[in-house]
């Protein structure tokens, strides 16, 4: 696969149009506008990282991660995996060109329809058809089920077996993933999956259907210009055109800053995450952009859970392999089922659970951390001697001959998306963005998924353990790789920060907006969606673009 991006020295003062961020959105708008014929330049904080570069080994993986906490950041600002800690909920976004899209599991779900009712929405939205976005969405992404004919994943067994003992709804997941070698639309030759399921480490196969697969070489091939390693800061109105100052990189040491510069636009479009765009618009503002006062309001972790079904009676086969799959052990894609707990009466007491696969990068990490967490915060779902010799049996192997054994390779990841409040804030302080959301932990979602994941894991006949970052300790802090809102749309600036296309208000009131500020991401939804919500960031892009 040819390299997308440009080196800096091909920067020019000023383009048509700017896009800022390669994920969902931005990839949308790079590849709409230049279909358009417009000089278009999108801008990328991280590297371009191709298959055969992402982390398959534990150094390797925690080369890739960059931690911003209260106190200070620790690794390079251009690592893959950006861990945003927080008091309330923690956070975790894709660094990289491709953005979220290199590290998420690339599930393709659409939200119950009753989501799009609220009143949060814009009326325009909650009457709008937008299935039109959708099926262009999938068109670009080509979201596919695992093929007909062959053994579903170990994994994706138990979590049907589950879903069945509990009497609820159980799909397949479509996934951005591709089955057979060949060329795809955007003319990136692509190699089938094989099934290790190192999905969220970065697919190394190239089978992952990325937005670096698809949307931003489409955009290339229709003359957009792509350049990594830049940071944008803020916007400034200048007359009828925008200047975006940005920080350039050159290469991923930290301490190796090039230079600070200003671009010119006649429009610039947002997309650089829930938490990137924010924190532009919100470091605008305080330079002096007429902007509503509802910037950073909105925050939304998307009732996002994890949890463990430890040491269960069958095997479930979720850990990577990077590549040498045994024959008849593949783990499968990230996520090959979903379980949907559904409630007729209020589309807020819904969820969305997943099984997944932990990359294999962390797999020698996991006998110990089980074990120790098992006996810390685990729950023994069934009982009985003989069980529990079979457990520490289990659990032995586990830690004498690897993950890919014993009690881990029984144990499964479970992750939910469900509904919270989603009044969370996002500020700026010390110029640097923090998430500020007290009492999120103790929300009542959070002991509904709870149970579920118990009841999951019960069916399992394994040891249920919530989430390690949710406890006492941590005062019930959460962790979401989900993050929405921020500049979330509404009818007017009382109420919001962009309009139903996604065109920021100019103002704090009134439906006054700027015609050529837009903003296209997660940070635009107003409220938890209760799904993985990739397809809905795309469609709501696509429509806005169009």
């Amino acid at each position: 696969m040819e390299r997308l991006s440009r080196p800096h020295s091909e920067l020019k003062d000023h383009y048509d149009t700017i896009v800022v961020g390669s994920g969902y959105g931005g990839g949308v708008a790079a590849s709409r506008f230049a279909r358009q014929g417009r000089d278009v330049c999108v801008l990328e904080r991280g590297r371009e990282i191709h298959p055969g570069e992402y982390p398959n080994t534990q150094f390797g993986f925690l080369k890739e991660v960059q931690t911003d906490t209260p106190i200070g950041r620790v690794g390079s600002q251009l690592a893959m995996f950006d861990m945003r800690y927080n008091k309330d909920i923690n956070v975790i976004v894709g660094c990289g060109l491709g953005g979220t899209s290199l590290i998420n599991a690339g599930i393709c779900l659409e939200p119950d329809p009753r989501i799009f009712e609220d009143p949060r929405w814009p009326k325009a939205i909650r009457e709008a058809n937008l299935r039109p976005y959708y099926s262009r969405a999938e068109q670009m992404l080509q979201p596919r089920y695992a093929p007909d004919g062959a053994a579903p994943p170990k994994k994706m067994a138990a979590l049907r077996d589950a879903a069945n003992s509990l009497n609820q709804s159980f799909t397949p997941a479509k996934v951005a993933v591709t089955y057979s070698d060949g060329v795809n639309a955007a003319g990136v030759v692509q190699r089938a999956c094989t099934g290790c399921g190192d999905c969220v480490s970065g697919c190394n196969i190239s089978a992952k259907n990325t937005v670096l697969m698809n949307y931003l070489p489409d955009a290339n091939k229709h003359g957009a210009k792509i350049f990594t390693q830049v940071s944008v800061k803020r916007v400034e109105r200048d007359g009828d055109r925008w200047r975006v100052h940005c920080q350039t990189y050159t290469n991923d040491d930290t301490r190796t800053q090039s230079r600070f510069l200003t671009l010119t636009a006649n429009t610039v479009v947002l997309a650089a995450g829930t938490l990137g765009s924010t924190e532009i618009l919100l470091r605008s503002a305080a330079q002096g952009l007429r902007v509503s006062s509802r910037v950073g309001h909105g925050f939304s972790g998307n009732g996002d859970m994890v949890g463990f079904a430890y040491n269960t009676d069958r095997e479930i086969n979720g850990i990577g392999y990077a590549h040498d799959v045994p024959p008849g052990n593949a783990a499968g894609v990230c996520s090959n089922g979903i379980i949907h707990f559904k409630n007729a009466s209020n589309v807020n007491d819904e969820c969305s659970l997943e099984e997944g696969v932990i990359p294999k990068a962390l797999s020698p990490f996991l006998p110990m951390l089980f074990a120790v967490g098992a006996q810390v915060t685990g729950t023994d779902t069934d009982a009985g001697w003989m069980d529990k010799l079979k457990e520490l049996g289990r659990e032995l192997t586990s830690t004498v001959r690897g993950a890919h054994s014993g009690a881990v390779k029984n144990t499964m990841f479970m992750v939910a998306a469900s509904n919270d409040s989603s009044d969370g804030q996002l500020r700026l302080e010390d110029d640097r963005l923090r998430v500020h959301w007290p009492g999120v932990g103790q929300q009542p979602y959070i002991q509904r998924v709870h149970h579920r994941m118990r009841a999951v894991t019960q069916a399992l006949g394994g040891t249920y353990i919530p989430n390690p970052v949710w406890n006492r300790l941590t005062r019930h802090s959460l962790l979401t790789g989900h993050p929405l809102g921020g500049c979330v749309m509404a009818d007017d600036a009382t109420q919001g920060v962009v309009n139903h296309f996604g065109r920021v208000f100019s103002s704090d009131d009134g439906t006054a907006v700027y015609d050529n500020l837009i903003v296209v991401d997660g940070s635009i939804i107003p409220r938890s969606l209760g799904a993985n919500p990739l397809m809905t960031i795309c469609a709501l892009a696509e429509r806005a673009v169009e």
